[in-house]
């Protein structure tokens, strides 16, 4: 059974955030959390982001990750992931809106755990985006192209560029990139163990 709601299981953070943005009469937010983690997706963010809101929801997903007990390597890189691609929203999106997905397959070592965002951009962005991603995913290590990208970024003068390249090489996930007309949609997945119980 999946629990639906405007502040379904949302941290105190995000729901001060969503009750700031209700008393000025506009909602930004709407969360569906599934309480069965086999069934992708497990969270659903349909929401005009924020940079508190980009805190808050980086604390949410790594929450709702330990309280299924995924490792707590997995669930830091997850977190990471989660607070780079919505900071993209706040800099590069068209129209500020975003949908965050985070999807989570049982495996038989553990878990399977992307987490995809979609937004519109212009064909400038959509285009670097593409470049990023390509060049990110195809390298054997991603480190000389994060390093590229960072002497890159010095002469950048629209944000440093670095997120994607800071979750393909730091939280070492797997990135892909798909474009339809204006909407991008970029997922980072990776492989997840189950915390032990002690």
């Amino acid at each position: 059974m999946a629990s639906t709601g405007r502040c379904a299981l949302v941290d105190r953070g995000l729901r001060r955030s969503l009750l700031t943005r209700r008393q000025s009469g506009r909602s930004f937010l709407y969360v569906t959390v599934s309480d069965k983690p086999q069934h992708r997706p497990i969270v659903n963010l349909d929401f005009r982001p924020n940079v508190a809101m980009v805190t808050s929801t980086r604390k949410f997903v790594s929450d709702l990750l330990d309280s299924i007990q995924v490792d707590a390597d997995a669930t830091s890189r997850v977190a990471l992931a989660t607070h780079e691609l919505l900071e993209n929203i706040l800099k590069h999106s068209l129209d500020g809106h975003a949908r965050l997905d985070v999807l989570l397959d049982e495996t038989q070592d553990g878990y399977k755990i992307a987490v995809r965002l979609c937004n519109r951009a212009d064909a400038a962005r959509i285009d670097d985006v593409r470049r990023r991603v390509e060049s990110l995913a195809r390298a054997e290590d991603p480190m000389p192209v994060y390093l590229q990208l960072m002497l890159e970024s010095a002469e950048r003068e629209d944000g440093s560029g670095l997120g994607l390249a800071r979750i393909r090489a730091e939280a070492d996930m797997e990135l892909s990139c798909d474009v339809d007309g204006d909407l991008v949609t970029i997922v980072a997945s990776t492989d997840a163990c189950r915390e032990q119980s002690p």
